[in-house]
């Protein structure tokens, strides 16, 4: 009995399994079980860019301007003074130069301006432009501006600027050692002087300048540098009392005691001291040989003075009237 209602019920189950489902889908208009549908995928369409290509660019390379390098080296008589080149500042003048590096494959310098405060400008041009690792010089001479009160009296001198290539060569004027250059010469009486540039090494330069009344007279020797070397002699100068200065052909070498180098050949020796006579010999130089020559100075009596002033001036020496400054600005007196 109970296996017959055992298996009763499994019927009834599986009856129920078939029948349910099938009265709660008679009111749909699909069937059960339901077929898989298709699969809806939404997808977003975004627009595709394409890389951009770029084309490559090529640059050319411009050389620069001004490869190679020299140098315009501006000499002036003023320290201080402005100088530009074609309008442009470079710098200022030093120690009487101003060394410029310029290229030698730019645009030539056309003009080269000099200025300071209290001077009239100079103006001009280099005579070429350098080559490499070259030197062109250019010499400007700035004059000052003349403005005279009329209660000063008028300027009755003028001045001499040297300035040798190279620097540091003595000077000369009429044979007076006056310093090396640059250096300016002032008070000068107008006329004519005869200046000279020496410097070891390098051939002497002479030439006569012409001064003029309240300017400035340039001397811009350029000194060559001297051919084979020659051999010399010497000679062994000693004077009483000592420090008396010597002059060799016309040149200053130094004060006693002091030793005078000299090519072979004649030379005119010269010792100048204060308060004492100049005294003058001939000595025979000879090449490789050295000789000596003693001096004793003797006490001057008498003397030679060159007054400058202004034309017309009375000259007085111990309240007795001497003379009057002549035309020239100078006067003379001798024996005294």
């Amino acid at each position: 009995m109970t296996k017959k209602l055992l298996v009763l019920v499994l019927v009834l189950a599986l009856w129920l399994v078939v029948l349910v489902p099938l009265a709660a889908g008679a009111g749909t208009s699909g069937t059960y079980p339901l077929e898989p549908g298709p699969v809806i995928i939404e997808t977003t369409t975004e627009p595709t860019l394409l890389p951009t290509v770029t084309e490559p660019i090529t640059t050319e390379t411009i050389p620069p301007i001004g490869g190679d390098k020299g140098w315009i080296d501006v000499y002036c008589n003023v320290d201080g003074a402005s100088v530009y080149f074609d309008g442009v500042s470079e710098g200022t003048i030093s120690g009487g130069i101003l060394s410029v590096a310029v290229s030698t494959t730019s645009s030539p310098i056309s003009t080269i301006t000099v200025s300071m405060a209290g001077y009239a400008s100079w103006s001009g041009s280099p005579s070429r432009m350098p080559t490499q690792g070259e030197h062109v010089a250019v010499y400007a001479t700035l004059n000052p501006l003349t403005t005279v009160p009329t209660t000063v009296p008028p300027v009755m001198t003028g001045a001499i600027y040297a300035q040798s290539s190279p620097a540091g060569a003595a000077i000369y004027l009429n044979g007076n050692f006056y310093g090396y250059s640059p250096l300016t010469i002032p008070s000068l009486a107008p006329g004519t002087y005869s200046v000279k540039a020496t410097l070891t090494g390098y051939t002497p330069d002479d030439t006569l300048v012409n001064v003029y009344v309240g300017q400035t007279a340039p001397y811009y020797p350029v000194l060559q540098q001297s051919p084979q070397p020659r051999q010399t002699g010497t000679v062994y100068v000693t004077s009483s009392p000592n420090h008396a200065a010597v002059y060799a052909d016309g040149g200053y070498y130094g004060t006693t005691p002091l030793t005078v180098t000299l090519y072979p050949g004649s030379h005119q020796i010269v010792l100048k001291l204060s308060g004492y006579n100049d005294y003058s010999t001939t000595v025979w130089i000879t090449a490789g040989q050295s000789q000596s020559l003693p001096v004793t100075m003797s006490t001057a009596t008498l003397g030679t003075v060159v007054i400058t002033s202004v034309p017309g001036a009375a000259v007085f020496i111990d309240s007795n009237a001497v003379g009057t400054i002549n035309s020239a600005g100078s006067i003379t007196l001798s024996g005294v």
